[in-house]
């Protein structure tokens, strides 16, 4: 109801790499119960905890690749002068736009599964009423607990968004790289200062902060990537070998943090997102440069309905597996009303003005 395909204006690799992040999601939420168990039994045989199981458990990474491709996406039309926010109609404009495009789903998920799966209750109207106003943000808990938590990450999105003219206008006034290392040197003093108390990491405000360098990262990259900068004619296979151990090496150091025996490098998990955002940048040039992969249609199609299996994936969890007992059977079932919801609602909720069905599929 908010958009058409065309306004998008999309590049391919981009939707691919939205794909992965989806399915790295989904891995998480979906896989993660059964391997855990394996992967924790198999650690503790070698007496090193769960180390060795946290490397096979990591999609919840998709997340911060998700936040990445935000950044990059938002910021092209400004870098390319195709927009600006030279006036405050501009900046209305802007917000909008990433209203209709972010909100009426958010809000047409939760409402769902307010009147569907929660108990009317005082607590239950009080977190409908912080998650569609987002005002959950700044509250020191995850919101929507019970009813689909995954949307914690859509309000952050959404104070991206918030954040985003301020930190263009910023960047036009103080230079690129002034704004940038201020981001980064924020988002890095609030995920050490969340360490101190684990309750606070990743949620509210400080989830907001913590992740603002993923989402600037993203605008660095279309910065390299239009202006054509050398790094996109690396190595292909150098490259995806850099991709693949910087993430095993984040994801086992993340672990290993946590572990008791190492808890003198405990403070090292603030500084792994960083490691992780080198390697989704060796990831996006590979898919820069990739012909045949990432231009695979399911992966794309994946990408462009990757809002939608998103927000409907977790609540659907609960009515269709049981984690108790593995069976290909039940996660066939469950991916069957997961997606169906999810084309429905990226047909008539996010993009119900696009006419073409071959243009929202990519048939085209």
């Amino acid at each position: 109801m908010n958009a058409t395909i065309d306004e998008s204006k999309k590049l391919g690799f981009v939707d691919a790499l939205r794909g992965i992040a989806v399915l790295m999601v989904l891995h998480s939420h979906i896989l993660k119960p059964y391997e855990l168990a394996w992967s924790v039994n198999f650690a503790h045989q070698l007496g090193i905890s769960t180390a060795i199981g946290f490397i096979f458990i990591t999609g919840g990474w998709g997340v911060q690749l998700f936040f990445i491709l935000s950044g990059f996406v938002l910021f092209k039309p400004y870098f390319l002068q195709e927009r600006s926010f030279e006036s405050k109609k501009d900046v209305f404009d802007f917000y909008k736009r990433r209203f209709f495009r972010l909100y009426p789903l958010l809000a047409f998920n939760y409402l769902v599964a307010f009147f569907f799966i929660t108990k009317p209750s005082f607590d239950s109207f009080k977190d409908l009423f912080l998650t569609l106003t987002t005002f959950s943000v700044f509250l020191n808990k995850s919101v929507s607990t019970g009813l689909n938590p995954v949307l914690a990450t859509l309000i952050t999105e959404i104070w991206f968004s918030l954040l985003f003219p301020l930190i263009v206008y910023l960047i036009y006034k103080f230079g690129f790289k002034k704004v940038g290392i201020s981001i980064f040197v924020i988002a890095l003093v609030f995920r050490l200062v969340s360490l101190l108390s684990l309750k606070f990491y990743g949620q509210g405000l400080f989830g907001v902060f913590c992740s603002l360098d993923d989402f600037f990262f993203g605008m660095i990259l279309c910065k390299l990537y239009y202006e054509q900068n050398k790094i996109f004619k690396f190595n292909f296979v150098k490259l995806l070998f850099a991709c693949l151990i910087l993430y095993v090496s984040a994801a086992f150091i993340g672990e290993l943090t946590f572990c008791k025996t190492f808890k003198s490098i405990f403070f090292a998990r603030a500084f792994i997102y960083n490691l992780m955002q080198i390697s989704f940048a060796c990831l996006f040039v590979c898919a820069f440069q990739s012909t045949r992969f990432f231009k695979i249609w399911f992966l794309r199609i994946l990408g462009t309905m990757c809002y939608s299996i998103y927000v409907w994936h977790y609540i659907l969890m609960a009515s269709f597996l049981d984690f108790n007992n593995f069976s290909i059977v039940q996660i066939l079932i469950y991916s069957f009303f997961m997606f169906s919801f999810s084309v429905m609602s990226y047909r008539y909720i996010e993009f119900g003005k696009e006419k073409s069905l071959k243009k929202l599929f990519l048939l085209e």
